[in-house]
């Protein structure tokens, strides 16, 4: 399992905001063919002025640090200001520009995005001893790709239609409900426990209303809204929780496990998978 506890954050340009962990010893930085697209041992690039293949990140094991090497004819790379003709080693804090974005090296944010490889037993076997069973033969399975060729890791996966939203649901695989599919047919979801309670009146802004069997989750206390850029839910705490809400991601064989801030917004992408409570569930493509 690749883990090298760095990321970059874009801070400016057409994709500012967007975050990218380091998770493959290399990277190619580019162009995105469609807009949001995401590939493992990619950060793609929704930026015009970005070549198709810009620079490759190349991770030193011995030295504990990636090598930047510029690879466009036709467009600059810079770091700290400095144009970029060969290779360079980079730094937590250094600022690389290609075409008119900014990407800032950073050490990921194991608030959200990342554990410590060191604390990464620790959570399995708290996991393992605790009171919640999950069917892990069904995690992080993809029956859209499983057929498909893999060969290069850094080809793009299934492409879905800027107009269109792939069917998906959220799977139960653990907890009062395993075995259930929730369907997500709304593209602003209220989400929450099953048991209403007296709400001030306001505008019905979502257009579905989602329940879980999890007796201790507030009623409507998350937000999930679709970003079609970025083929993801976004999803807003709106309610203070007595629990913590756990998420689990796998990106090209590394594994990242974080818990969900409670002030902050977060992406949850398709096999994500979400611990609430006693309730283990997983937003999956459906065929």
């Amino acid at each position: 399992m690749f883990s090298c506890g760095l990321q970059v954050r874009i801070s400016s340009g057409p994709d500012k905001g967007r975050t990218f962990p380091l998770d493959c010893a290399e990277i190619t930085i580019g162009r995105a063919r469609t807009p949001g697209d995401r590939a493992p041992g990619w950060v793609l690039l929704n930026d015009p002025q970005t070549s198709r293949i810009h620079a490759d990140l190349q991770w030193d094991y011995e030295a504990k640090n990636y090598k930047l090497i510029h690879r466009s004819d036709t467009n600059p790379t810079e770091i700290n200001g400095a144009p970029v003709t060969g290779e360079v080693v980079l730094q937590i804090g250094d600022h690389v520009r290609v075409g008119s974005s900014i990407l800032d090296i950073q050490q990921a944010d194991f608030r959200f995005g990342g554990v410590a490889p060191e604390n990464m037993e620790a959570i399995h076997e708290a996991r393992r001893t605790g009171t919640m069973q999950i069917n892990t033969d069904l995690a992080y399975r993809d029956p859209v790709r499983e057929g498909e060729a893999r060969g290069n890791t850094k080809s793009g996966g299934r492409k879905i239609a800027l107009s269109t939203r792939p069917k998906l649901c959220l799977e139960i695989l653990g907890g009062n409900q395993q075995g259930t599919k929730i369907p997500m047919t709304g593209f602003q979801i209220q989400v929450g426990g099953n048991h209403a309670e007296d709400l001030p009146d306001g505008p019905s802004w979502w257009d579905q209303d989602l329940a879980l069997n999890e007796s201790a989750l507030p009623y409507r206390c998350m937000a999930w809204k679709w970003r079609e850029l970025e083929k993801a839910f976004e999803v807003h705490l709106i309610r203070n929780l007595s629990m913590p809400i756990t998420l689990e991601r796998r990106v090209d064989g590394t594994e990242w496990i974080a818990e969900m801030p409670l002030t902050s917004v977060v992406t949850v992408r398709p096999y994500d998978l979400l611990y609430i409570g006693n309730t283990a569930l997983q937003l999956v493509v459906e065929r």
